[in-house]
């Protein structure tokens, strides 16, 4: 009897101090990142990866959590294993598109798709008997793994469980501070780069054109949102870059979708600002349709090298855009762009807005040739009718503005 109780006692002392070693791992450090998505950018890009004295200091912390999880004879990998398979439990059942009835239906369900895990996790913490993980800090452990081994803890990994997982763990802070944890989005960050990457191409397409609409918006629209306020350079332009290349990858319909859907309803100027670059590079960008039918080795190599800016003319005569233009799609940034000279122009206009009529500029003035003349046409002429009711010196970027709707017009000038 003494004896069942000692091995009882043991045996529920393993259990809190393992519990203790993934909550220690995953709560203390939540404000800081763990870099696991920096270093494998840097692998994909060949750049020597390189932390800071600060980052150092954590990461040697990070690796002893790991070791004292590994003397505990934590099942990482397993447990790991068990995060994903909760993951796909509380999304798999997400509908498609077909399903909404209106656009009203539509709203429902996006809202619903960025509240499932909140919801879930909320009322697992309700129900909680037993003293399991912290799963926070299995995810953790994920990335450690591969900071402290170079190895990845999971050979596979598809890109519907990594959106899965990143969807798991970063939309709950939307709801409550309490879930706020950016060491585990980073490491989030890092297996969808993971499953990009490693996961073949067609095979990657197809998962993203059959997964639900609104599990591939939510995840867009949680990038960029998270990205927009991040003060890292690098970590935001790495991040953007994860954005732009998942937007190659998914429908054409849905990536223009989602970038209109940020022009019409983002608070965000940045996050406007940012889908317009994307958009241009989307819309200059070509791809060899032959891509479409194979992993070539050019795909694979332009996906390794991040070419997500590439503008070089391809030499193929078989191409298309990222994003193809056409009249509805130029009528619909057409839209969005004299509601920002209107809000440009008033007299509580922010230097946001005028950052992104310049930007809405700038890009008009790269597509020229492709973009509808008649809808240039009226845009420089809200813009010069605007510009003679203001005072240059009342006007932020006057001057700029000016010389640029010039340049658009000198454009028509020159093809009459």
């Amino acid at each position: 009897m003494f004896d069942k109780v000692v091995e009882e006692e043991s045996e529920l002392q393993v259990r809190l101090l393992r519990r203790l070693c993934t909550f220690g791992i995953s709560t203390p450090i939540k404000t800081v990142t763990t870099n696991a998505d920096v270093k494998y950018y840097c692998a994909l890009n060949q750049q020597k990866f390189e932390l800071s004295a600060y980052y150092t200091e954590y990461l040697e912390l990070f690796c002893r959590y790991y070791q004292m999880a590994v003397s505990l004879d934590v099942d990482i990998e397993g447990e790991f294993q068990n995060v994903i398979e909760e993951c796909r439990i509380i999304y798999k059942s997400v509908p498609q598109e077909i399903s909404a009835v209106n656009d009203e239906a539509k709203l429902v369900l996006e809202r619903m798709v960025y509240k499932l895990a909140y919801t879930f996790e909320v009322q697992k913490a309700a129900k909680e008997k037993n003293v399991g993980l912290d799963y926070n800090g299995v995810i953790l452990f994920s990335g450690i793994h591969y900071l402290e081994t170079n190895q990845h803890l999971v050979k596979e990994m598809n890109i519907t469980d990594a959106i899965y997982l990143y969807l798991r763990f970063t939309t709950p802070s939307l709801y409550s501070k309490v879930y706020y944890n950016v060491a585990v989005e980073s490491v989030s960050r890092y297996w969808l780069w993971y499953a990009i990457t490693t996961e073949p191409l067609e095979d990657v397409k197809k998962e993203l054109k059959n997964l639900s609409v609104f599990v591939t918006k939510t995840l867009l629209h949680v990038l960029l949102q998270k990205n927009c306020i991040q003060v890292n350079q690098q970590l935001r332009m790495i991040t953007f870059t994860l954005l732009t290349r998942l937007l190659c990858l998914i429908p054409e319909k849905v990536a223009f979708e989602f970038i209109l859907d940020v022009l019409k309803t983002s608070p965000l100027p940045l996050a406007k600002t940012s889908v317009l670059c994307v958009f241009k590079d989307l819309s200059r960008r070509r791809i060899s349709t032959k891509d479409n039918d194979s992993e070539t080795d050019l795909i694979v190599e332009k996906l390794s090298k991040l070419k997500v800016n590439d503008s070089d003319k391809a030499q193929q005569s078989n191409i298309r855009h990222y994003i193809q233009l056409d009249s509805s799609k130029m009528k619909a940034v057409h839209d969005c762009c004299l509601q920002t000279i209107q809000d440009s122009f008033t007299a509580d206009a922010k230097k946001s807005d005028i950052l992104l009529l310049l930007t809405y500029l700038n890009i008009f003035i790269v597509l020229k040739k492709t973009w509808d003349e008649d809808l240039l046409k009226i845009v420089c002429s809200k813009i010069d009718s605007n510009l003679k009711s203001v005072e240059p010196d009342k006007l932020p970027k006057y001057k700029e503005i000016v010389d640029k709707n010039e340049s658009l017009n000198d454009y028509f000038t020159g093809i009459k």
